[in-house]
């Protein structure tokens, strides 16, 4: 028998592993290199682009102490930013009314009187109308730069370059909603009162949970294709259909939830880097990543120009589709390609399993053993990650922020220049 031959006919099987290897090396490598910040753009910008400096002028102006619902502060902010809109000629409005909250419970009910700030641009030939939306209020003690500076910031400027543009096709709104840290009230008397003239409806809706970090797209309503078609033609989008069953675990809720019940088709869109800012005093303007700002900004000033020029009506023929973010874009494809590659490998490794068996290769004890070693290693790997968090919040208990509960690191923001705190 040929030694060498034998040796080489063993090694082959190794190639597709060492291949798959591979790939996910290079695609690990690719996203470092080429998933970077977007670079703020100065208050010297195009009038039709984007500027996060402008944006943030707008933060720190209502961002100086906490915007809680009917504090004296709560008004100021409302009429800053109703004043900034008429400036800009959007045809600008306060609606009033009485919002309602059910918690899970199902046995209370909360409601409160909260005043949304609605303003127009009419479109040319519109087919219906396209949102931006963010919430003014904030929490009792924290200034919420991030939450929701960042959305205030991001739709200001984003209208200014609007209007900057030529005339939209459809109609563009604003819509800054109020009493939202207090059970999305204002989403929820906004839907309830909308006009029938809003027409087919598109929402960009904007969050924070902290205060840095890429946005990401994290839930987008059914169908999906037409949306997630807009969303990826813009630079530096992230979306992935995997966080909204995650974010769906969680407690935490947006007004999305009320525009999506409403029938409106609708982006959520958020940093989370630096959460242990998130609803505390030191969620400040000087804290908030101008490169986060920047790249929520470009994001939506994007996807809003091409959806203003669409015909909004066709939304709903798109389909459904799956989505992940990889190095040079988004990827997205039908959902019912990702049932059939998954039959495909349940069928495939039923198939390698009974083949290795048959030839005397493996036995059906080796591989029940193979797996249950496996599903155990996965386990042990989740457990040797959140026992150190674990034994840390006991040994320092005040590292923790009072609210995610998650370990802090202020210096992340702080004593790092911005080019290496992206993500933290």
């Amino acid at each position: 028998m040929d030694t060498a031959a034998a040796l080489d006919d063993r090694a082959l099987p190794r190639l597709p592993s060492l291949v798959a290897l591979l790939a996910l090396v290079v695609v690990g490598l690719a996203t470092l290199l080429l998933h970077s910040p977007t670079s703020p753009l100065g208050a010297d910008a195009p009038d039709d682009a984007f500027s996060a400096e402008r944006a943030a002028a707008h933060i720190e102006t209502i961002s100086t102490e906490p915007r809680a619902l009917g504090s004296p502060a709560h008004r100021a902010a409302r009429e800053y930013l109703v004043g900034q809109l008429e400036t800009l000629g959007w045809r600008t409005s306060v609606k009033s009314g009485v919002g309602w909250f059910s918690p899970p419970d199902g046995r209370t009910q909360r409601g409160a009187r909260v005043h949304n700030i609605v303003a127009l641009l009419p479109g040319t030939d519109p087919t219906g109308t396209v949102v931006l939306a963010a919430h003014y209020d904030s929490v009792r003690g924290s200034p919420g730069a991030g939450d929701d500076g960042i959305g205030i910031g991001t739709v200001l400027e984003s209208a200014r370059a609007i209007t900057a543009g030529p005339a939209p096709r459809n109609d563009v709104m604003v819509l800054l909603t109020d009493g939202e840290e207090d059970g999305l009230l204002g989403s929820h008397m906004f839907t309830q009162t909308r006009s029938p003239s809003l027409g087919a409806t598109v929402v960009l809706n904007h969050e924070a949970r902290g205060n840095t970090g890429a946005p990401m797209t994290f839930r987008i309503t059914d169908p999906n294709a037409a949306l997630v078609e807009a969303l990826s033609h813009a630079p530096g989008a992230n979306a992935d259909s995997f966080t909204q069953l995650g974010f769906e675990l969680l407690p935490n809720d947006t007004d999305f939830t009320h525009f999506d019940t409403a029938g409106f088709h609708a982006y959520d869109t958020a940093i989370a880097g630096g959460s242990a800012f998130y609803h505390s005093p030191l969620d400040t303007p000087d804290r908030l990543n101008p490169e986060s700002l920047q790249q929520m900004g470009e994001t939506s000033l994007t996807v809003t120009r091409e959806l203003a020029d669409s015909d909004l009506t066709a939304l709903d023929s798109g389909g459904e589709v799956i989505v992940t973010t990889v190095p040079w874009g988004l990827l997205h494809y039908p959902s019912w390609v990702e049932i059939a590659l998954t039959g495909l490998f349940v069928v495939a490794v039923a198939w390698l399993v009974v083949t290795r068996i048959r030839r005397g290769e493996a036995t059906y004890w080796s591989v029940a053993t193979a797996t249950g070693v496996s599903v155990a290693t996965v386990g042990f790997t989740v457990f040797a990650a959140w026992l150190p968090w674990w034994i840390a919040m006991r040994l320092a208990p005040g590292m923790a922020s009072p609210v995610t509960s998650e370990p802090s690191a202020p210096a992340c923001i702080n004593s790092l220049p911005s080019s290496q705190r992206w993500g933290c």
